[in-house]
This record gives structure tokens, sequence and C-alpha cells, in this order.
């Protein structure tokens, strides 16, 4: 029966929201493509990095890199203070970067944050690591995409369905997944029905490991340190996690006191007040690793090692003299 006036234009708008919300479900996610070998690399970060990262990690690591990756990955798992002095061009940054995107995406950490250097375009550069990382062809199938998106499709396929436009709002079971990527934040997607070994098929199903994880990139000057709670509906409330200062010295803030002063304070104070209280009182577990080059005497690297909540190790250029020059 044909009608028309405002009842026409309502069941119009109707067909439109259905419309479009059959276009934003993202349907089935299919398993990892090998969840054995995933389950596998767990506890073997070397190895993880490599395999999902060839991108970035085309060589086999060195053994300075080997024990780099070795104690940033311990203290990310047991909730630790690691300082780590390296000599430029180690790949302090890669592999912290890459750790801590691992430990994202195995639901070791749910809230995490990024500290750069202040000035210049360091933290655009951070987010744009990131982002380079996760994002992927989404024309092509998901047979043909990066091993990360082929080992992790709950995070790969929602990021394909948004086409690389921002606003587009991605639903799983008529659920929004609330993904955000920004300058200043990477929030992965919010998937509730998931089993990595079969997908979402199977009855047996429970919110993915990384599921609505926040990524938070800024500046050691910024004031925007201080994490508040990151809430994840369903899954729970979260404090900062972990953090990453990647060489938060310049040049030219190494070389001012008052600059170092400012910066070691930042480090002291501030990042202490970032983890929460456990239900009986004692604080969350907090990581921080400090990856730096010492630029001065007496400069941050210098001040940082002095103190005693960072086990700082030095990774030395050169470890020990050539007999013959």
């Amino acid at each position: 029966m044909a009608f028309y006036g405002e009842k026409r234009r309502a069941y119009d708008a109707e067909r439109r929201r259905e419309s479009s919300r059959d276009m934003n479900e993202i349907g089935v996610i299919p398993p990892c493509c090998d969840w054995a070998r995933r389950v596998d690399l767990l506890n073997k970060p070397a190895e993880w990095l490599q395999t999902m990262l060839p991108e970035y990690f085309t060589t086999d690591f060195t053994p300075a890199q080997l024990q780099l990756t070795e104690l940033e990955w311990d203290a990310i798992v047991n909730g630790a203070w690691q300082g780590v002095q390296g000599y430029r061009g180690i790949g302090k940054t890669t592999i912290g970067y890459g750790l801590i995107l691992k430990a994202v995406f195995d639901g070791l950490v749910k809230h995490v944050i990024i500290v750069t250097a202040e000035g210049g375009n360091s933290v655009e550069q951070a987010a744009a690591w990131f982002r380079n990382a996760i994002e992927d062809d989404w024309e092509a199938p998901l047979e043909e995409l990066k091993p990360l998106s082929r080992f992790y499709p709950e995070v790969a396929l929602p990021l394909q369905k948004r086409e690389g436009r921002a606003q587009r709002p991605v639903t799983m079971h008529g659920k929004p997944c609330k993904i955000v990527i920004k300058d200043d934040r990477i929030e992965l997607p919010c998937i509730y029905h998931w089993n990595g070994e079969y997908g979402s098929e199977c009855d047996d199903v429970k919110p993915s490991p990384s599921c609505g994880s926040l990524i938070r990139f800024t500046s050691v000057g910024s004031g925007s340190i201080r994490g508040a709670n990151h809430t994840i509906q369903g899954v729970g409330s979260f404090r900062v996690r972990a953090v990453m200062l990647d060489d938060v010295q310049t040049d030219a803030s190494a070389a001012s006191k008052a600059e170092v002063t400012k910066i070691v304070n930042t480090i002291n104070k501030s990042l202490k007040s970032l983890s929460g209280r456990q239900a009986n009182r004692k604080k969350e577990p907090l990581t921080i690793i400090n990856a730096i080059t010492q630029n001065q005497p007496d400069d941050v690297a210098c001040k940082v090692a002095e103190n005693p909540d960072f086990a700082t190790v030095t990774i030395p250029f050169c470890t020990e003299l050539p007999d013959n020059f």
C-alpha cells in the first residue's frame, strides 16, 4: 500500500538507517591465521618483533639489541622501572615502540603513554609510527595483509571496515567498536565477542585481549602526562599501566641546567602519581621505560641513572677493545 507525506519520510529515514547499520557492521571476525604460533610468541619478544613487524626489523638482532629487548620486556611484564642508556642507532625507539605494541595487542596493558622530547614534531612522529604499524591496505583480502593484521584479525578487520574514514561508526553485533585514531591517541577496537582460536563464530566468546586499549602520545613538557582513568565499557576502568620515555631531552635541553632539572622533576614526581590503587590499597604496578642517549655531562640521562627507582643499564657501543687496531 502506497503512503505519502510524513509516513513516507519516516519510512525512507528508517531504510537509510538500516542500510547504514548493515554497511558499518563488520560481520564475522575470522580466527587468527596461526593461533599456536601466536601463543608460542607470547613470551618471545624478539621473535615476535621480527615476525609481526618485518618492515621495521629486517635483520637479525645483535647481542646488544637482544639485551635491550629482554630488559624492556621484563620491565613491562613485571611492572618495573627500567632505564636503558644506549648509543644512537641501536634501535631504542623502534624496539620500545614494538614491545609496547605487543603488550597492548596481547592484552598485557590497557593504558599506555608515550612521552617524547619537548618541541619539534616528536609527538607526531611517535603517533605516525604506531599508525603505520597497525594500518594496512584495507582493500586487500585478509590473507594478503601484513603479518600483524593476519595474526590479530580482531584489530585488523574493524580497521579495514573503516576504509580510512576517521568518522565511520563501525559496529559489531550492533555495538560500536569505538575506534579512535588521532595525532595524540589511538584507541583499538572494542570487540566483545571473540575467541582467538575460532574467531567470533564460537559460542565461548569474551572480549578480545586488546579490546578498547588506549595509547596516548605527549611531550615531556606538555603538562598532560598525568593520566585519568581510561574506561572501556563492559571491561573496566584502567589507570596508566605503562609509560615509555623516548629520548625526552634534545641537544638544547641537555645543555640547559634548568631544562634538565625540569625534566628530571617531571620524571621523579609526576610519573609516580600515574598508577592507581588496588582493592587492598597497594599501588598498582607501573612500568616506566626510559630509553635515552647521554648528550652532555650531568644531563637527564645521568640524573635518571642516579635514581635508585630505575635499574639503569648502559649498553656500550664497543664491548671490548680490539687486539689489533
